[in-house]
């Protein structure tokens, strides 16, 4: 999901629309097979350039069934589960209206019917179906760490070849198509059409009380004043840092720096503006890792992360991140870092607390950067697909159509108004998601090499130039590998 000052503009009309029952002609829907299509005369209509150039069809009826997470998944829970597809009923949720709403706009306009089912781990579902050449679905809702083993297998479908479908549109997400392409192909899309993206957005909160009581400086004006660094959020969490009960071992009743689990490594990674892999003229990925920045920036994560008494991580404490939550809850740290679906599991947490991006590495770098984490969905669409023009219609549709109804009511409604405290927070969440970055090394893990950059911070030794010149062949190998299959599909 993107957002810009054009997309809030609607929020007071979409409020509107909330509350005022809409009229729909709504007709009697059966999947019919293939979808027949009549065309209507064009509008003569200057049209906005950000909307949508879908011609005029209905689609009598047709289907379009998309397999979306659902309850029981064996990584996931259920927080992660597909809501922004499909709503049976209006009910107090204004998420759950909003894609209620966008769905009867869609189906009534064009004649379309959208289906949804719901799975527990519905990477493998999906894999197995497609396997078995099995016509169940035409599009896939997954998340996105999922989708390197299905085009390695040539399971999906070039989004840039289906009809209908304009991935340059600003309902797009432009960084996800422009990152993680390959050989100018890209399998998977994700923008105003999902809230998982921003929900697996990585951000960094802050107790403010604690900012006040050791007189720290404010951090929203280091982000402002360009000041907030690495160095700087280490010098803050040593001066909260305290074993409370001064029993010489650090639990969960002590008061700690920083509260978090292991992607907060990939955090201090791509806030410093590196990537594992950049792309080349053509398109193709290329290693870029082993830089002398590199390991400055090794250096300086690994100050935040690898001391347990200063960092409370699930991983070292071997606890579940609910724990790890209840520390930054009750006030026993200073930061926690997480996706910014827990600023609505916190929502009753009784201090106040901030949001701001993760530090730069220096003063002198360009801009904030923040990375997604691949638990984000993204959408899909499988090889056994039988109408790709009414897909590629529908998700178009959707995407355009989840600016004025979905965008506003995450954004304007769930964020902005319910769950962010102070304005400063709303100022930072948009500079936050206009800086997220991607990073096919990330996504791939090609030799594990991602796996690796994470555990080499945490362990607090700078290893990486030895380690990484024992795998530097084989990440090669793989990526070289997995880029001929994409080039021969």
């Amino acid at each position: 999901m993107n957002f810009s000052l054009a997309k809030k503009a609607t929020c007071l009309l979409f409020v509107m629309l909330l509350t005022i029952p809409l009229l729909f002609a709504c007709g009697e829907r059966t999947d019919n097979g293939d979808s027949t299509k009549q065309t209507t005369s064009p509008s003569s209509e200057t049209k906005d350039p950000n909307a949508p150039d879908l011609p005029d069809l209905t689609f009598d009826g047709a289907v379009v069934r998309f397999i979306t997470r659902g309850s029981g998944d064996s990584t996931y829970s259920e927080l992660w589960n597909t809501v922004d597809i499909y709503a049976d009923t209006i009910n107090a949720d204004v998420i759950n209206n909003a894609v209620y709403w966008r769905n009867e706009y869609i189906q009534d306009k064009y004649d379309i019917v959208i289906q949804h089912n719901p799975v527990a781990n519905v990477a493998n579902v999906a894999k197995n179906a497609i396997q078995s050449d099995s016509d169940e679905f035409d599009v896939i809702v997954m998340p996105l760490r999922y989708t390197p083993s299905f085009i390695s297998d040539q399971q999906l479908i070039d989004l840039y070849e289906v009809d209908h479908l304009d991935l340059s549109k600003p309902y797009w997400d432009q960084n996800l198509t422009k990152e993680t392409s390959i050989a100018n192909k890209i399998y998977y899309a994700t923008g105003d059409i999902s809230i998982s993206d921003n929900d697996a957005t990585w951000i960094l909160m802050f107790n403010k009380d604690m900012i006040e009581d050791f007189n720290l400086e404010s951090p929203y004006d280091l982000v402002h004043e360009n000041k907030w660094v690495n160095d700087k959020m280490y010098e803050m969490m040593q001066a909260v840092n305290a074993d409370l009960n001064q029993d010489n071992n650090m639990t969960i009743d002590d008061r700690f720096g920083l509260a978090t689990t292991p992607d907060t490594q990939f955090a201090l990674y791509y806030s410093s503006g590196e990537r594992i892999i950049k792309k080349d003229n053509d398109d193709l990925p290329y290693l870029t890792v082993n830089t002398e920045r590199i390991h400055t920036v090794f250096e300086n994560a690994s100050k935040i992360v690898s001391d347990p008494n200063l960092t409370a991580i699930t991983a070292r404490m071997g606890v579940y991140p609910a724990v790890i939550q209840s520390i930054f809850e009750k006030g026993n740290a200073l930061f926690y870092g997480e996706v910014m679906q827990c600023v609505a599991r916190i929502r009753n947490m009784e201090i106040p607390f901030g949001i701001i991006p993760w530090p730069k590495l220096s003063e002198d770098q360009d801009r904030y950067y923040n990375y997604l984490n691949y638990a984000a969905s993204v959408n899909c669409i499988p090889v056994t697909n039988k109408d790709l023009e009414t897909t590629g219609f529908l998700l178009e549709a959707m995407a355009a159509k989840s600016v004025d109804t979905l965008t506003v009511a995450y954004y304007d409604k769930t964020l902005t108004q319910r769950d962010i405290r102070d304005e400063e927070s709303k100022e930072m969440l948009d500079i936050i998601l206009d800086s997220l970055v991607y990073d096919l090394g990330y996504i791939y893990n090609w030799g594990s090499l991602s796996s690796m950059i994470s555990s080499i911070m945490v362990s607090g030794e700078n290893t990486f130039a030895s380690k990484y010149a024992t795998v530097e062949r084989v990440v090669k190998k793989m990526m070289d590998a997995d880029i001929k299959k994409i080039l021969e599909n």
